[in-house]
């Protein structure tokens, strides 16, 4: 196989060839040679027909490493050398010192690697790693590690290393326990604690405060509230109780003819306002034994309730009711039904004291 490829191999060889000569045939031009040529130097064209000496070393032995420095002022150079690819040239010493050295001064970038130095004033120092500051009078203000005490109010500080002493340090002086600090306008100051007694604090129309006697106030204005007579006055005047009280009785019998129906008994026209406090006391009878129901109410709310159970023919029996209610609404009364017959009824005057049945209602609020 391989012997039947070779011929067919030669003859594109051969035609490349030749196409490559025809092509150079067409482009060649005279050259002119510029001389002479240092022996190791590489020559180059001067133009597309002249070729002179490139002034460049081309053999090995003309590389070597950098003898220079890179500074900030230009170098020509005048070796005839040139630079291996991987040297490099080192910093000049003025460079190293700008950059690493300790001269006591403050190293500033000015751009285009360039450096310059600001000296410290005579209130600076440096001791590595700090840069130590005094102010006027030899006050030392920095950094706060190296003192030998916190820095003062006049350097912008308390003086002091705890909250609460530095607090003590920025606060006016003060007077005595029970100082009151308060902004006068135009400073902080301290109003002196009171030690004269019972006073309370008041202030002026300037919000500046005071220590008064106490009770050494005015009262404007002073009305009496529920319960209490003597309306308003604003200069003197007295609140009097004014809780009223009610009592009624019954004036005549009153029959328990239905065992559904309860029948008021005594009752009091007391208003429907207040808190009240109601009793009673109620006597009953019926022609035979009988159960009879009594209530203490308003008409809705009942306050209290009990039972007479009439054990014989005739007798006559009594019970005491009380209680306590909130703005009634309508007259206290005491009602009461016979359960068992049609012929029970509150009596007024089995006594003869015509108070055998009443009611009694005081208002507490």
């Amino acid at each position: 196989m391989a012997g039947f490829f070779l011929p067919i191999y030669r003859k594109v060889c051969l035609g490349l060839v030749s196409l490559a000569f025809l092509a150079s045939a067409a482009l060649a031009q005279p050259v002119t040679v510029i001389g002479p040529i240092t022996p190791g130097d590489c020559t180059a064209f001067n133009s597309t027909t002249v070729l002179k000496d490139g002034g460049i070393p081309c053999g090995a032995g003309h590389f070597a490493n950098p003898t220079g420095a890179v500074g900030l002022a230009v170098v020509n150079g005048v070796a005839s050398t040139a630079m291996r690819s991987d040297a490099a040239p080192p910093l000049s010493a003025s460079v190293q010192s700008a950059l690493t050295g300790t001269n006591g001064q403050i190293l500033v970038g000015t751009g285009g690697f360039g450096f310059a130095s600001i000296v410290l004033g005579g209130d600076c120092t440096f001791t590595s790693p700090n840069i130590v500051c005094t102010k006027t009078g030899g006050v030392n203000f920095g950094p706060f590690a190296t003192q030998a005490a916190p820095c003062s109010i006049a350097q912008g500080c308390t003086g002091q290393i705890t909250a609460t002493l530095g607090f003590q340090a920025l606060a006016p002086v003060p007077t005595r326990a029970g100082d009151v600090i308060y902004w006068n306008g135009s400073a902080w100051v301290t109003l002196a604690g009171n030690n004269s007694g019972t006073q309370t604090l008041t202030e002026n129309s300037s919000g500046v405060p005071s220590w008064s006697a106490a009770g050494s106030g005015s009262v404007t204005s002073v009305t009496c509230g529920t319960g209490l007579s003597g309306g308003t006055f604003t200069t003197s005047g007295t609140c009097a109780v004014n809780l009223t009280s009610f009592i009624n009785s019954l004036g005549a019998d009153v029959n328990l003819n239905n065992t559904g129906t309860y029948f008021d008994g005594p009752s009091v026209a007391q208003g429907t306002s207040g808190i009240w406090y109601a009793s009673g006391t109620i006597t009953a009878t019926d022609t035979a034994t009988a159960n009879i129901n009594c209530k203490l109410w308003d008409g809705t709310t009942v306050m209290a309730s009990t039972n007479l159970n009439i054990n014989g023919a005739g007798g006559n029996f009594s019970a005491s009711l009380s209680g306590v209610i909130t703005t009634p609404a309508a007259n206290i009364r005491i009602s009461c039904k016979d359960a068992s017959t049609v012929n029970g009824k509150m009596i007024f005057n089995f006594t003869g004291n015509s108070k055998d049945s009443t009611v009694t209602a005081h208002r507490i609020q």
